[in-house]
């Protein structure tokens, strides 16, 4: 706020004062400079929302706004909600990207067993060591330990 023709500079200070210590109430001549911002609500322009609804990785959403990487890290910075919303989308994306490459790995090779997974699909393994060991550890009880038949994986 401002105070602003205050009848002297002392009752300005006082107001000023007041408010600081939360014991302010409206006087003639102050002004809010900032409107309060109702809770939930975000600044994030909807096109850049949308973006990240669509984009999966930094360099998609500022070839998409045509803006720098700050720009995108501010707005994921500014707009928590924004921000877990993109993270979790992607998230899933992968998980099932990698639950499915898997999938594909021991359907196409059904006697692949843990090491020869471990070589075809290292790096989904890896992810999921990271980012889903629960889910990954039941995925994994399905593969064969020995040259017996691939049981159907389980999810």
């Amino acid at each position: 706020w401002s105070a602003l023709q205050w009848k002297s500079s002392n009752e300005a200070i006082h107001a000023f004062a007041d408010a600081a210590a939360g014991h302010s109430a409206p006087i003639r001549g102050q002004l809010q400079l900032f409107n309060d911002l109702e809770a939930g609500t975000t600044r994030t322009p909807e096109y850049v929302r949308d973006a990240f609804q669509t984009c999966d990785s930094y360099a998609q959403v500022m070839e998409r706004l045509k803006v720098s990487r700050h720009d995108v890290i501010r707005w994921l910075e500014t707009d928590p909600e924004l921000r877990i919303e993109w993270k979790t989308r992607l998230r899933t994306e992968k998980l099932l990207e990698c639950i499915e490459q898997i999938k594909d790995c021991t359907k196409s090779t059904p006697q692949i067993g843990l090491s020869g997974l471990e070589r075809s699909c290292s790096a989904e393994l890896r992810w999921m060591r990271d980012h889903a060991p629960n889910l990954l550890a039941t995925l994994l009880k399905s593969v064969s330990n020995s040259r017996s038949a691939q049981a159907q994986l389980k999810y």
